[in-house]
């Protein structure tokens, strides 16, 4: 019986070590070139999420809040699995600059999903156009207050990321 746990903990142990070198090679050892196309397609695709949303650039007290939180959930996708690939690239590989622009990105298209929730009780899965209807939604002005800061971080870091797509290239 001692013998058997002495080598249970044995394989354990071996175990332990073989997965860490292996998520050491997977983080350190992936040629440039992989990481590199990797990083630009995952960039591109959020950028061409926030092109083809509505969100960016509609005055938040017209946004159709129905599509809007339609296609946020796109863009929430794309944000969310470009920042987790810039958030495990070894450092050097991507600017501190890109990171953060991307994690606010997530972070303000997380904070305005919060509200998806609220809105599909609200209009009990109607489209609500009326601003006096709207007016009622008792988180408009918090949706609309995040829906503000997202376009506003978006006009701050889309420079950054095009900046970093082209150096890709």
């Amino acid at each position: 019986m001692e013998i058997g746990s002495y080598i249970s903990a044995a394989v354990a142990a071996c175990s332990l070590t073989l997965n860490g070198y292996l998520a050491y090679l997977l983080r350190h050892k992936r040629t440039q070139v992989s990481r590199d196309d990797d990083m630009r397609v995952r960039l591109f695709k959020l950028k061409l999420a926030l092109a083809d949303t509505r969100l960016v650039d509609i005055a938040p007290h017209y946004e159709q809040w129905e599509y809007g939180f339609q296609s946020l959930k796109e863009l929430r996708t794309a944000a969310v699995d470009c920042n987790n690939l810039l958030q495990i690239a070894p450092d050097g590989a991507v600017s501190r600059d890109v990171r953060d622009a991307v994690q606010q990105l997530v972070d303000d298209i997380k904070s305005l999903y919060a509200y998806r929730d609220s809105y599909r009780i609200f209009s009990n899965g109607k489209v609500i156009t009326s601003q006096e209807k709207l007016s009622k939604w008792k988180d408009f002005e918090g949706a609309k207050h995040a829906l503000s800061l997202l376009q506003t971080d978006y006009r701050k870091n889309i420079p950054i990321i095009n900046s970093h797509l082209t150096n890709l290239h």
